[in-house]
């Protein structure tokens, strides 16, 4: 039986089109939300030879990429931060964009296939970042050690908490009061 030759040419088109649809296919990005204390962390983790470029303008941040890529938009807008919000793709898929607090200090970097982001709260005036409080350096004053009180020994407490010693005390006279604290004309019956 001879093959036609129509037919490899159907069956190898067929495997052309099934190899280049495979690779047309946008990569995807995996990605974890939280925070941290004073900051929020983003970490994309993107396919290998992808190197994104993160971009504040503004309150938005723009991670821009230079192929398209699948961005998992779900799983960022289920997740709570309260620094990142509003995730939105943007030139079909080349990059994400998210909404960050006004004046919020932003840093990026990439380790091995991950871009992390760190969103800060708004830079305090007139403070350095890192050290707290005004800026001033605080003082440290060397004082005495305190006191130690005296020890008192068993003899001073048996006689603290002898009823009979405490009871042997003299009655002493008290002296009236010159004014009475009733007022005047008022009797005691």
């Amino acid at each position: 039986m001879k093959r036609r030759p129509d037919d490899a040419l159907t069956v190898g088109s067929a495997l052309v089109l099934a190899l280049l649809s495979g690779t047309a296919q946008a990569a995807t990005v995996r990605a974890q939300l939280g925070d941290h204390g004073d900051y929020s962390r983003l970490v994309l983790s993107v396919p290998k030879g992808v190197e994104p470029v993160a971009v504040v303008d503004g309150c938005v941040l723009r991670i821009s990429v230079p192929d398209p890529l699948r961005w998992p938009l779900a799983s960022l807008r289920d997740s709570f931060s309260r620094r990142l919000s509003d995730f939105v793709t943007a030139d079909g898929g080349r990059s994400l964009t998210a909404t960050v607090p006004c004046g919020a200090r932003v840093a990026s970097v990439m380790e091995r296939r991950n871009l992390i982001v760190d969103v800060g709260g708004p830079p305090v005036p007139g403070v350095k970042p890192g050290v707290a409080g005004d800026g001033a350096e605080e003082v440290v004053v060397a004082t005495a050690p305190p006191e130690v009180p005296p020890s008192v020994s068993v003899a001073g407490v048996v006689e603290a908490l002898n009823p009979i010693g405490t009871a042997n005390a003299a009655a002493m006279t008290l002296p009236l009061p010159a004014e009475s604290p009733l007022p005047p004309g008022r009797g005691l019956g």
